[in-house]
């Protein structure tokens, strides 16, 4: 007894197995292409970043002799003068008051220019904050991208904040 038996002639499956080789090929390159551009965007991100809080942030305290120009005011307030001797503007500044019970943060609208010398007023509770342990204050700045970035790498900290 004969079986007709049917099989994929050698030169089809040859071919299919070539177009299977050029698909799974494809899908890796595509993959890969896709994978490696949002590592490059990332990594652009980040570079723009640390690049604007590098090279351009220059915030520090205005000094009178030695001594920084911040000080509590009394129950509930911290004054402090800042100069941006950097090449561009501060947008915003990020306040933390660090406490013995509690920490409370405020964000100001700074807008120092290049050069520029401003006076900051910062409320907050005292009676949930307790005395005052240390203050960190981070500009923030627009990078060349246009994306705004709070620079906490170049935050100025006080531990003792004197009474005015």
């Amino acid at each position: 007894m004969r079986l007709n038996k049917k099989a994929v002639s050698p030169l089809i499956a040859t071919i299919l197995l070539i177009a299977f080789s050029i698909s799974v090929g494809v899908l890796v390159v595509n993959w890969g292409k896709n994978y490696v551009e949002s590592q490059t965007r990332e990594a652009e991100s980040r570079a723009d970043t640390q690049m604007a809080c590098g090279l351009d942030v220059d915030l520090d305290f205005v000094y009178t002799g030695a001594t920084p120009d911040i000080c509590d005011e009394g129950p509930g307030n911290v004054k402090f003068t800042l100069e941006n001797s950097a090449r561009t503007s501060i947008k915003n500044l990020t306040v933390n008051i660090i406490g013995t019970n509690n920490i409370t943060s405020a964000t100001l609208s700074a807008n120092i220019n290049p050069g520029g010398v401003q006076r900051f007023n910062v409320s907050y509770d005292n009676s949930s904050l307790g005395n005052i342990m240390q203050v960190r204050i981070s500009p923030t700045v627009e990078t060349s991208s246009g994306s705004v970035t709070t620079c906490t790498s170049d935050a100025l900290v006080i531990e003792s904040v004197p009474a005015c």
